[in-house]
């Protein structure tokens, strides 16, 4: 949908850039979060016009580039959290939250010298915030367009 103001010599570029405002950085149910339009396959004729603000509407297939995760997928990503519930892993635009019983055995231990940076230690390994981690999806489900993972520490092999 274009405003009037966009349907110019620069029909092709202002339709770019309008489907990128409207798709990138969103997330859906079907095709998870769509990361960048790649390219434009093809623009319909626009003969649809809005009676309300004389906007043009356009029939666009195009091309993207999506991040869908799955149960089962191994991602990387940072330790944005950490509680006596367990941890939020950022993979990404998707946060996974990682229950303490799926982080290797270990316990919540809290530095005197840093009372608010709490680590989950086990024999393994040590987890804090901002530290990088492995982390296998073992439950996902997306309502309302928010996905929701569930996932689990995995080692790093040496």
């Amino acid at each position: 949908m274009l405003k009037p103001r966009y349907v110019t010599k620069h029909l092709q570029a202002n339709i770019k850039t309008q489907l990128r405002e409207k798709v990138e950085g969103k997330v859906t149910q079907r095709y998870g979060f769509t990361i960048a339009v790649t390219k434009i396959i093809n623009i319909g004729n626009g003969g649809i016009i809005d009676v309300e603000d004389a906007s043009v509407h356009f029939k666009v297939t195009f091309e993207c580039l999506v991040f869908r995760p799955f149960k089962g997928d191994i991602l990387v990503g940072t330790v944005g959290n950490i509680s006596h519930e367990g941890m939020y892993v950022f993979c990404g635009p998707l946060q996974v939250f990682v229950h303490k019983s799926n982080i290797a055995s270990g316990r919540l231990v809290y530095d005197d010298t840093e009372p608010s940076l709490p680590k989950y230690v086990s024999p393994e390994l040590v987890i804090g915030l901002n530290d990088k981690v492995r982390v296998k999806i073992i439950s996902d489900k997306t309502a309302n367009d928010n996905p929701i993972c569930i996932g689990e520490i995995i080692k790093q092999q040496d």
